[in-house]
């Protein structure tokens, strides 16, 4: 018997082993996902919280940036609505804050979370105000920061994964928001772009995501 004990039997009650449960797999945020981002002109406290105030910060969609070449690659599709911050940022800065608000239902049952990332030229990323995954960036960002490397248009294009389960932990059951600090290489830079996915995989007692 597969039971070392049989349990007291009831009617229409029914005994058996229990079968594990595959993942599902979800895509949390989208491209085209909407967004607040600002153009930061001094120090700006918290801004990476999940409580933080963003209200008269400008309302978009991702992907962010700008484009100012012709010809060859260009990323003038891949920008959202609202989604040009090119008046703000060339020859001015190299940095745009953006927050992404996502909600989550069943967040202690995620077993993987990977972030999905089209930038031009670095990022750094938070999940409610903690790090998580960053790229060419200054080992102490400001509100001006530039990054500290290029990545070439052509890469710029294709999702490059960053593989954050490790950080699971950080989610909330309901409200989450992703912010995400741009980084360009030069304030003159012809480009600019910031545009994630976030993809995750949970179950629930019915095997499907909630």
């Amino acid at each position: 018997s597969v039971f070392d004990t049989y349990p007291e039997q009831f009617e229409d009650v029914s005994y058996g082993l229990g079968t594990a449960l595959p993942p599902v797999s979800a895509t949390i945020i989208n491209d085209n996902a909407s967004c607040r981002w600002i153009v930061p002109s001094t120090t700006t406290a918290n801004w990476q919280e999940t409580d933080f105030d963003d209200s008269l910060w400008e309302e978009g969609n991702t992907g962010i940036g700008y484009e100012r070449g012709v010809g060859g690659i260009t990323y003038t599709e891949l920008l959202g609505t609202n989604g040009n911050v090119e008046a703000g940022t060339f020859n001015i800065t190299g940095t745009c804050y953006v927050r992404i608000p996502f909600s989550l239902d069943g967040a202690n049952t995620v077993t993987s979370l990977n972030l999905r990332m089209k930038y031009d030229d670095g990022f750094i990323a938070y999940l409610n105000g903690t790090l998580v995954a960053s790229a060419n960036a200054p080992e102490n960002p400001s509100f001006n920061s530039l990054s500290t490397n290029s990545h070439s248009d052509s890469a710029a294009i294709i999702f490059q994964d960053f593989d954050i389960t490790s950080s699971i932990g950080e989610l909330n059951e309901g409200d989450n928001v992703l912010a995400i600090q741009m980084l360009n290489r030069a304030l003159d830079s012809s480009d600019f772009l910031m545009l994630p996915e976030l993809d995750l995989e949970k179950v629930d007692q019915d095997g499907a995501l909630t």
